[in-house]
């Protein structure tokens, strides 16, 4: 394993006599193996479908995503728009919008 030596010569590294010592001590030091650098993941999603409890018939709805954009278009069109419940069919307001 190669090692960030500036990183060891402020540290006792070397002065550690047996292999696996050593390496538990890099490991807390952040040194083990090639200098490790962090990086932030990302994880893409794609919206399958829509939920909401509908306020009137109290019934958990579930629509699929591209037939809700069909009826009230884009995502950022959504706040306090109107649209029918699929179930009972009385009018519903969008009030927020929470992506999951």
């Amino acid at each position: 394993m190669v090692h960030d030596e500036t990183v060891c010569s402020k540290c006792n590294y070397k002065k550690i006599d047996s292999y696996s010592l050593r390496l538990r001590h890099c490991k807390k030091c952040d040194n083990y193996g090639e200098r490790t650098l962090k990086a932030d993941i990302i994880v893409n999603q794609r919206p399958v479908s829509i939920k909401f409890d509908c306020p009137h018939c109290d019934e958990e709805i579930e629509i699929d995503y591209q037939e809700f954009i069909d009826m009230l278009g884009e995502p950022c069109d959504w706040n306090y728009s109107k649209f029918n419940c699929p179930r009972c069919e009385k009018e519903i307001e969008i009030d927020e919008v929470d992506w999951d």
